[in-house]
């Protein structure tokens, strides 16, 4: 019980409640439902597999069936009076002749009449044959759309080479043969259109026991897989032959097919192939089917047979069962959520009155010992509380009495503590000075002797190194410095030979191996022989002061430079842009003038060295005077498309493939931005990309969202150039810096310059081998 109680420590009795009332109700429930769930599911189960194995063999019965009233008309037909007197004249003639004789042109004119009347109504016959030793047709009947008819003597055919003749010649009186199901042949080509049969063979004897012709029925293959079709609902039928060869396909989703020159090796593992080909019937499953099959011979006077397979849905064979498990789930979901609710409504009546006796306890432990819990639940928790009232009148009475004890002991100890206090009150006035004075110092404070030990130490410099035993006992330039000796320049040493103070800046590392500035003071104390035994050090930490004047230095330097840049940058542009002017105007007055080409030439290479210096003075007055940020929410794709826009000539032209890789978890989000300036930072960055492939290559535009570590963009611009060498890469986005000889090196610097006043950043990462990767991210209002 105590273990258990150790597994669930943290539990209220409200919850135990709940778990100990939906424990009684809803186990024992599990585990009946359960079992019976199981137990029903497995024979409704059982029976749905019992059904489909009945039904594939009912319709294999029914196949059989069909087949078996084909071979009864075959022996009917050959057993005809009309046949058999054929069957005697037949022979009597020459070979080239055999319609000469009148004897037998009639007797094959009786059998015709004879297979005529037979085959009406017959719609499963296709054809009606009898063929002489030679394969040649005698008679023949054919059947379409319209009806039987009698096929002329003039378009009989030799079937002597055709493998069911040749398979029939060789037959007993009594034997029967069945073809394989294939497309018929006439004239030598697959009949138009394509419909599978089935042919019944047996051969004709005379009245002397001679075979003198062959009984052939063509049968349609469509009243066969009729029957197969007629599966159940959503399921699928096929029918093969004994080498898995598929003859028939009907599928729950798609139309009928035959003859698709498949083989049910390709569907299926080789295992349940084996059980299909070689079993009779049976049944087998798969991942997501019911496989049943059964055997169905084509004769009984063969062994040759095919098998039929019904592929039933798991979801539909187990349907009932998957139901009946869905409604035991929903039922022990109703019973969860009704033995909850009345296990919580239960859990509050019984868990107020404990709560009451809580607030009362806590009340009385405050010192309200006059306060009466009230419960009335006529049991044994209205008991407890009526003991619990006791219980705090008692403790009121005792407090009392407590009280006034505690007020005469304090009458008795105060008069005792008069006579320690008036012969302690001189020494107390200055230990608290002493300890005013320490503790308001707000400095490591310590105590060095001459041999650099540290005696005594206050709390603040104890507190820095772990407690007082890691300091005390411990030398100086070890706790301060982690030194092994003493330091070059050592305060202490000054003031232990000089017998004065010293004070001084110094840094050092602490515990946590950084360097900390602090100011030093250190002063002699001497003993009663007036010589310096002690040494009292005073050290005050000034880090943050002194970084704190080197970083104001530096911001003061850099604005200073700032501003010495931005004069300089007015003073050029106004002082250069007027005499440029002027001299391009006169450049141009003169060109007007009659001059020889020589001079003219000189005239425009002026005048392309002024545009050039006019585009250095324009492009030095965005990095001195940057234009005011028209902030607007932009999306950042339409930025970029305007941008490839207009450098996707100059890419084709040499040879550089773009490649845009955004963001596919989550939408990219609308920024507040400049376009126009964010498009000049593209533009710069991609065609300095450029310029580094002279060879062709790539440059890939990826665009992703930032979590970490605030909610921005990132864009990566990526090229695969010679990349930017160790010593440049530090130096690009200063002022003027540039690897071109022709370049103003104030492109970069402006592109920073613009990240910046948009709240952005930029970096580089460089490869020499692979490229160099420009990373620009974007602050993004939440």
């Amino acid at each position: 019980m105590q273990k258990f109680s150790k597994i669930f420590p943290r539990f209220k009795i409200s919850t135990k409640l709940v778990l100990a009332f939906l424990g009684m109700g809803v186990i024992p429930f599990i585990l009946l439902g359960s079992y019976s769930v199981i137990s029903m599911s497995s024979t409704l189960e059982g029976q749905a597999l019992e059904q489909l194995q009945f039904q594939i063999k009912s319709t294999g019965r029914d196949i059989r069936a069909f087949l078996g009233n084909i071979e009864h008309d075959l022996f009917y037909l050959k057993s005809s009076a009309s046949l058999q007197r054929l069957a005697d004249l037949t022979g009597t003639d020459s070979p080239e002749n055999p319609f000469g004789l009148p004897d037998m042109e009639k007797a094959r004119l009786e059998v015709e009449k004879e297979f005529l009347r037979f085959s009406q109504g017959k719609r499963n016959f296709y054809q009606i044959r009898y063929l002489d030793m030679t394969g040649r047709e005698i008679v023949r009947l054919n059947h379409d759309d319209s009806g039987v008819h009698v096929v002329p003597k003039v378009q009989l055919q030799d079937k002597g080479g055709r493998y069911y003749f040749k398979e029939a010649v060789a037959l007993k009186a009594d034997e029967i043969y069945v073809s394989p199901m294939d497309l018929n042949i006439e004239w030598g080509l697959v009949e138009i259109p394509q419909r599978p049969v089935i042919r019944y063979a047996s051969p004709v004897l005379n009245s002397r026991g001679g075979k003198v012709g062959i009984l052939i029925i063509n049968i349609f293959a469509e009243p066969i897989f009729e029957i197969i079709s007629g599966v159940p609902e959503k399921a699928d039928s096929f029918l093969i032959d004994r080498k898995g060869l598929y003859l028939y396909q009907s599928s729950a989703t798609s139309t009928a097919h035959y003859f698709k020159n498949q083989s049910i090796h390709d569907d299926y593992s080789q295992q349940i192939v084996s059980d299909i080909l070689h079993n009779s019937s049976g049944l087998t499953n798969t991942i997501h089917h019911i496989l049943v099959y059964s055997r169905i011979l084509k004769s009984s006077h063969s062994d040759d047979w095919w098998t039929m397979i019904i592929a039933v849905p798991n979801k539909i064979v187990f349907a009932s069962s998957n139901r009946l498990k869905r409604i035991w789930l929903s039922a022990l979901t109703a019973l969860i959520l009704l033995g909850a609710f009345s296990s919580i409504v239960s859990a509050r009546h019984f868990i107020k009155p404990i709560f009451a006796l809580t607030k009362g306890a806590d009340r009385i432990a405050g010192g309200a010992f006059d306060h009466h819990i009230k419960v009335e639940t006529n049991d044994e928790l209205e008991d407890l509380a009526r003991h619990f009232n006791n219980m705090a009148h008692q403790l009121k009475e005792t407090q009392e009495r407590l009280q006034h004890w505690n007020l005469e002991l304090k009458n008795e100890v105060e008069k005792r503590t008069k006579r320690l206090e008036l012969s302690e009150a001189t020494l107390k006035i200055e230990n608290q000075k002493l300890d005013d004075i320490v503790s308001s110092i707000g400095a490591e404070l310590c105590l060095i002797d001459f041999k650099k030990n540290i005696v005594w130490a206050n709390k603040i410099l104890t507190d820095r190194y772990d407690g007082e035993s890691s300091v005390v006992g411990q030398t100086c330039y070890k706790i301060f410095n982690e030194r092994s000796d003493p330091c070059p320049e050592c305060c202490s040493e000054i003031c232990f030979s000089e017998r004065t103070g010293h004070s001084a800046v110094i840094s050092c590392s602490n515990g946590n191996k950084d360097r900390r500035f602090f100011q030093l003071v250190a002063t002699p104390v001497m003993n009663i022989e007036n010589e310096v035994d002690h040494l009292l050090e005073l050290r005050l930490d000034i880090t943050d002061s002194v970084l704190t004047e080197r970083m104001l230095e530096k911001q003061q330097a850099e604005k200073l430079h700032l501003e010495s840049q931005v004069e300089m940058a007015a003073g050029v542009i106004h002082e250069v842009a007027k005499p440029l002017s002027a001299i391009k105007t006169t450049l141009q007055v003169l060109e007007e003038e009659t001059l020889s080409e020589k001079y003219l030439d000189y005239l425009n290479g002026i005048e392309d060295k002024i545009n050039q210096l006019s585009e250095f003075l324009k492009t030095f007055s965005i990095y001195a005077r940057p234009k005011t940020l028209d902030l607007q929410l932009c999306r950042i794709e339409e930025i970029i498309e305007q941008v490839l826009l207009l450098i996707r000539p100059d890419a084709e032209r040499r040879g550089v493939r773009i490649c845009e890789n955004y963001s596919q978890q989550t939408e990219l989000p609308e920024v507040k931005l400049d376009s126009i300036q964010i498009q000049q930072v593209l533009y710069n960055i991609i065609t300095n990309a450029f310029e580094a492939m002279p060879d062709g290559g790539t440059v890939t535009i990826s665009a992703d969202n930032l979590r970490e570590p605030v909610f921005g963009l990132q864009l990566t611009i990526s090229d695969t150039g010679t990349g930017i060498s160790e010593d440049d890469v530090n130096k690009i986005f200063k002022p003027f810096y540039s690897t071109k000889a022709d370049g103003a090196g104030l492109g970069l610097s402006i592109v920073r310059q613009i990240m910046y006043r948009h709240g952005g950043n930029i970096t580089v990462e460089n490869n020499l081998e692979k490229g160099t990767s420009f990373i620009l991210t974007l602050p993004v209002q939440s």
